[in-house]
This record gives C-alpha cells, sequence and structure tokens, in this order.
C-alpha cells in the first residue's frame, strides 16, 4: 500500500496547529516526545485521520481520538465507516478516548505503545528524530493547488 503525500523540507515539524482537540494536542505532543513519526490531519484518499504513525520498514497505523467532543449520529457513522473502508486496505487503527487518557496519561500511552510495537513500529533513533525535525509532508492538496496555479499561469501567458 502506497502512503500518499510528500515530504518538503521546511521547519515547525512539531506544531499543534491545525489538530483539532485538546486532547489530540496532548497525545500528539507525548507520541513525539516518545519518538514516534507522526503526522497529524493525514488524508488517505478521500477520508482525513487524525495521526498517521509511520515505521522504519514501511509498516503504519492510524490513531483515531475520539469522545472530548460531542458528535453527531451522522458524524459517528461516517467515522465507522472510515474505519471499516481504511481496515479493509489493510491499514491498522487504535482509537483513543479522550476519557481513557486524561484519566490516565500513562496507562493509556502503554497500550498505545504495546500496539504499535507488535506493529512493528517503533520510536525513532535520536539521529533519526533530529533528521525528522526538518522534514514535514507537503500535502496532496497543496500539490494540487501549486500545479493548478502554474497551468492558469500558462494559460494567462
Amino acid at each position: 500500500m502506497e502512503l500518499k503525500g510528500k515530504a518538503a523540507i521546511v521547519t515547525g515539524a512539531s506544531s499543534d496547529e491545525g489538530i483539532g482537540s485538546e486532547c489530540a494536542k496532548l497525545l500528539h505532543k507525548r507520541l513525539r516526545e516518545l519518538g514516534y513519526r507522526v503526522l497529524p490531519k493525514y488524508r488517505i484518499g478521500e477520508f482525513e485521520v487524525d495521526f498517521l504513525i509511520r515505521g522504519d520498514a514501511g509498516t503504519k497505523a492510524v490513531i483515531s481520538c475520539e469522545g472530548d467532543r460531542i458528535a453527531s449520529e451522522a458524524s459517528v457513522l461516517a467515522k465507522m465507516e472510515r474505519q471499516l473502508t481504511l481496515e479493509r486496505l489493510g491499514w491498522e487503527f487504535i482509537r483513543m478516548r479522550a476519557s481513557e487518557y486524561l484519566a490516565d496519561e500513562s496507562r493509556a500511552m502503554r497500550r498505545v505503545v504495546r500496539k504499535l510495537s507488535s506493529l512493528k513500529i517503533e520510536p525513532m533513533s535520536e539521529a533519526q528524530a533530529e533528521a525528522s525535525k526538518r522534514i514535514v509532508r507537503e500535502d496532496l492538496r497543496d500539490k494540487i493547488f501549486k500545479r493548478a496555479e502554474m497551468i492558469r499561469s500558462r494559460w494567462k501567458g
């Protein structure tokens, strides 16, 4: 399975900007502190997931944060459909309830780390972590907008 998105050299990889809930921000910060490759708000086809966690051997998992905001029935059904579709395509999901994380962060993180380890996704070494700080993904959407702008400029010229 191919990961969509492309890396670009920029700074600010550890930013929480654009991450919705407070629980998701805390989880993002903690995963990065532990040394995992975390891509927030990652698009997989038509779906956006809270976090994509990548391992060295091309292994990957999705972490989905839930329960810190009231969700409509339609929203819950859409999330369930998204998860079922992506699981059929081979994606592994880890669900994190806000109440679980906020009540006992250590226990919740032990569960996540065990699951990631079982999927052969381990934290980066210090050298890898330093190199990773300089690399952030460039969204496919941004790439499309840049390409469209280039095509529009050719039409005008």
